[in-house]
């Protein structure tokens, strides 16, 4: 028995195309990268506020273009959190995140949730991309409107039996690394409601 070299016996490892093809397919992702490039500045532009958003962002947000740079920014120096509570007919402050999920009325002490700093929020959103989201929503970032805010409160309105709901926005100021305390002071708190 005699063993093959199969180094020799194997095709070229260059490609079958013509010259042509080789600059169709570099001139196609010369065209794709440049695009792609652009947009992504453009949305990046438009993220913050220095031009007016194409297409109002929906493809870059569907395509995940929209990181907003985090990796090159230092660390925050702010925290903000959000909360949606409801009023029914005979219950205040009610969660409105838990009754959706799982139908409870569960009643949240706002005395507390506006003096005390909430480190943990996981309990209270649906996940943790929504919790990101409403945070982008809170009055002390640049662009703030209350229309916005507004706007999602009628919306679950219209899928819930609530007569009144509210959004409390806190925020908190981080300290520095190797500080003894995380926040300093008392969260600054901001209330948006709307009758149902």
């Amino acid at each position: 028995m005699q063993k093959k070299d199969l180094l020799l016996k194997t095709d070229s490892f260059e490609s079958k195309t013509s010259g042509n093809e080789k600059v169709m397919n570099c001139h196609y992702k010369l065209f794709f990268s440049y695009f792609f490039l652009s947009y992504m500045l453009l949305d990046f532009g438009g993220n913050r506020g220095r031009i007016p958003k194409i297409d109002n962002g929906d493809v870059g947000e569907f395509l995940r273009f929209s990181q907003y740079w985090v990796m090159f920014t230092g660390p925050s120096v702010t925290t903000e959190q959000a909360l949606v509570t409801g009023t029914l007919t005979d219950t205040k402050n009610v969660n409105v995140y838990e009754w959706i999920k799982n139908g409870k009325v569960e009643v949240v002490d706002m005395k507390q949730f506006q003096e005390v700093a909430w480190t943990n929020m996981t309990h209270v959103y649906p996940s943790a991309r929504f919790e990101r989201a409403i945070s982008h929503w809170t009055p002390w970032r640049a662009g703030w409107r209350p229309g916005k805010t507004k706007h999602y409160l009628n919306s679950l309105c219209k899928i819930t039996p609530f007569n009144q709901l509210q959004m409390t926005f806190q925020t908190l100021e981080i300290m520095m690394p190797g500080s003894e305390k995380r926040y300093s002071g008392k969260p600054k708190n901001h209330v948006v409601e709307v009758d149902c």
